[in-house]
């Protein structure tokens, strides 16, 4: 199992790699950005990533590159700057951890 395991890390971390050489060669924003969401998926193991981008004109974010099942209709989505934890972050500009409150059921050192 623990071969396994470190196997899994090595390719996380080749992905990872790839980004940064991506990020090295390309001019395409949108050709990185996309790259960028689909090998995040990959590497943290989840089902859907996505990245919103601040449309100056409405003040809202925009959520245009999205990898996963749901990414049409997460396309549509128009979070307005300053609501939820996302338009928190675009407001204030600094960094927020959320911690989902079913993981307060499970742990009682959070």
């Amino acid at each position: 199992m623990e071969s396994q395991e470190n196997q899994d890390l090595i390719n996380r971390l080749n992905l990872l790699l790839e980004i940064n050489s991506t990020i090295s060669s390309t001019r395409n924003i949108d050709e990185l950005l996309s790259k960028i969401t689909n090998t995040t998926s990959i590497v943290m193991k989840s089902e859907a990533s996505s990245i919103a981008l601040l449309d100056n004109s409405t003040d809202e974010l925009v959520f245009q590159f999205v990898h996963g099942q749901a990414g049409d209709s997460v396309r549509t989505i128009r979070i307005p700057v300053g609501t939820g934890i996302s338009g928190w972050v675009a407001k204030y500009g600094v960094p927020l951890i959320s911690i989902h409150k079913s993981f307060l059921l499970h742990d009682s050192k959070i």
